[in-house]
């Protein structure tokens, strides 16, 4: 099915570029490489990445502080969240409040400092009620002491 998904991402993508978009890929349920290959595949230069740096742990498919070295040209948006990697083989990992979980925060924003990064840096909790916005409160709190 990989050819067939390439094709329609490149006609998606087409149609995006036609009308001055980007089309955006969000990490998590493959590998960095293979997100890549992907890109390279489609073959379009409107494409970018949402690297949502806790989807990647969550579905067990890499370290976010080591795929930003891969993915980093290509991030245009960062969802940041934190979360556990899965240890039951049937069920993903568990998402946590940033600070809580293996997001190493400090490294990825270091180096997308480093890339040049200008884009957003959107603070994601999938939870509701009360906890979701002390949540998200706490992470504003962290990460703008992160990036400074």
């Amino acid at each position: 099915m990989y050819k067939e998904t390439v094709k329609a991402i490149r006609e998606v993508a087409s149609y995006c570029k036609q009308n001055g978009q980007s089309f955006r890929y969000e990490t998590g349920q493959e590998t960095p490489i293979t997100l890549i290959r992907a890109i390279q595949d489609v073959g379009l230069d409107n494409q970018g990445v949402n690297f949502d740096v806790a989807n990647l742990i969550l579905y067990g498919k890499a370290n976010p502080a080591d795929a930003v070295d891969l993915l980093g040209p290509y991030v245009q948006g960062m969802h940041a969240k934190d979360g556990l990697y899965p240890t039951d083989p049937k069920n993903l990992g568990k998402e946590v409040p940033i600070g809580q979980g293996k997001v190493d925060f400090p490294r990825i924003i270091q180096r997308l400092k480093d890339l040049n990064y200008r884009g957003a840096v959107t603070i994601e909790r999938e939870i509701s009620g009360p906890q979701q916005v002390e949540d998200v409160r706490a992470a504003k709190r962290y990460l703008e002491k992160v990036i400074g």
